[in-house]
């Protein structure tokens, strides 16, 4: 997992392959939220913009993906995001989607991440995450594609 303020975005580059069209993106400014998946690079690259109201903590559940990588922007509101290391996921709720490239965990987060506007996370494959714990949240999902 990264945690970092969207100033320090392109230090990650060479970890994340099409950071240049992210900061490209988010250079322009002007978001619809209300906009299905924006694709950056095809299925390489896309985002998924998200407006709306969060979940308390305990309705939030941790979701894992194998072929992608999340990068999530706050861009208003306050979000926490729950963490876990996937290898200590067991109780597994919903199977792996391989076409919605998801699965959920009943598991307890281990630890919980504050955004405020302008930071990101950056969820791997091994970072189960539970999301959209707060109130009224805008945020940008970025999906890579893991090659």
């Amino acid at each position: 997992m990264i945690f970092d303020k969207k100033e320090s975005l392109l230090m990650y580059r060479n970890l994340l392959p099409g950071l240049d069209l992210v900061n490209d993106y988010l250079a322009k400014g002007v978001f619809d939220y209300e906009a299905g998946p924006i694709y950056l690079q095809g299925e390489k690259l896309f985002v998924s913009p998200f407006s709306g109201v969060g979940k308390a903590r305990h309705e939030a559940k941790l979701e894992v993906h194998r072929r992608y990588i999340d990068l999530q922007l706050l861009m208003e509101g306050n979000e926490e995001i729950g963490w876990c290391p996937f290898s200590m996921c067991h109780q597994e709720t919903t199977p792996y989607d391989p076409q919605k490239d998801i699965a959920f965990y009943r598991d307890s987060p281990r630890d919980f991440l504050k955004l405020t506007p302008g930071y990101f996370a950056v969820f791997f494959p091994n970072d189960a995450h539970a999301p959209l714990i707060g109130e009224d949240i805008k945020k940008l999902v970025f999906k890579f594609l893991v090659e």
